[in-house]
């Protein structure tokens, strides 16, 4: 019995810095809220948003992304995928509540499996 990995579809992922990474706005499709209400939930949070999580784009960043693919807006930050991750605990919408049990049950399994 192996784990199963679920399959999580999030707009506009992109590698940048070496790293795959969504804008605000893809991030915020994801979870069901308007880009003003995750980076509501973000300010709130500031301290459990690290540079591993989630970082602004440089312009010369910007500029090599591939044409028409994204909403980027140099004044939203990008998400890792560990940010992505993280925006379900702070964010109230119920995909981003679904998406924390979710990411809870996998983490038990994943726990239960490694200590057979």
């Amino acid at each position: 019995m192996g784990i199963e990995e679920p399959v999580i579809k999030i707009r506009d992922v992109f590698v940048v810095r070496g790293q795959k990474v969504t804008p605000a706005a893809g991030a915020a499709a994801f979870y069901d809220v308007s880009p003003a209400v995750l980076m509501r939930a973000v300010a709130r949070h500031r301290k459990k948003f690290a540079k591993e999580m989630m970082f602004y784009l440089k312009p010369g960043e910007i500029v090599g992304l591939p044409a028409g693919g994204g909403e980027f807006d140099k004044r939203l930050p990008v998400f890792t995928e560990v940010g992505v991750t993280m925006l379900s605990t702070v964010l109230r919408s119920p995909k981003a509540v679904l998406t924390h049990i979710e990411i809870i049950r996998q983490t038990i399994r994943l726990l239960k499996f490694a200590n057979r």
